[in-house]
This record gives structure tokens, sequence and C-alpha cells, in this order.
């Protein structure tokens, strides 16, 4: 899916990884609507392409996704020094202790809830 900004000044660029497409799509019009621009992959492989092409300033991911899981690329954006944040479906998740720092938001969330979380997932940053 393409990326897009809707002209009302960008508050930075975005990295959603998620594989539901309707959601794909929500989360995009939403987040696009709050001032980002907005790139939705629904793959691990995808979003690796695009953090090797182009610069993040927050990454969205979903945990369970099709081509095994999020981690990966949770590597990648830690590395990176790229603030990320968790958002899935699965109670209490297992995660690596190298990302257990990472804000959690659990499906289904409020639009509040969302912008909440990525607010406190930009602020925070990577811990030293």
């Amino acid at each position: 899916m393409a990326s897009r900004v809707n002209g009302k000044g960008c508050l930075g660029s975005l990295l959603v990884l998620e594989d539901d497409p309707d959601l794909s799509e929500m989360l995009q019009e939403i987040l696009v609507n709050f001032g980002y621009e907005v790139e939705v992959v629904a793959s691990s492989a995808q979003a690796l392409d695009q953090l090797a092409a182009k610069v993040f300033h927050a990454a969205i991911l979903d945990i369970h996704i099709e081509d095994g899981g999020s981690m990966s690329v949770a590597d990648c954006l830690l590395s990176n020094r790229i603030p990320y944040m968790f958002a899935t479906g699965l109670p209490n998740p297992q995660l690596p202790t190298i990302h257990q720092w990472a804000t959690f938001l659990q499906k289904p969330y409020r639009i509040n809830d969302l912008m909440g979380a990525l607010e406190r997932t930009r602020q925070m940053g990577i811990p030293v």
C-alpha cells in the first residue's frame, strides 16, 4: 500500500505492519488524518524492505502476521533506534526480553488509545 499524506503538516513518517486489509486501510486513513505520513505493509519482508529504503520516525507492529512474526522487524527498528509499539489481538504475548519495554496495545482498541500509545512511543524513544 502506498504512503499518503493529508497536507495538514507532517508529524513524521510511520511504518505500520498489519496483515488485516480492513484494519490496514482504517489505520492508514486515521493516521494520515492525524498528520502522519504512513506506509502500511502486510509482511515482515515488506517492512524490512521499507526500512532499508526510507527513514521512519516510528512504527506500529502487529505481532502475529502471515509470514511468521514481526520480531525481525522489531530487531531492525531497535538496532536503528526507531521507536516502535506493538498492537495485537493476542492476549499476553510472550515478547523476547529485548522488546518487553515497548508499548503494547491490545486489539480491539479505540482511536484515542491508539493515538495515546503512539505518542507515548514517540516520546519514550528507544531505551539506552
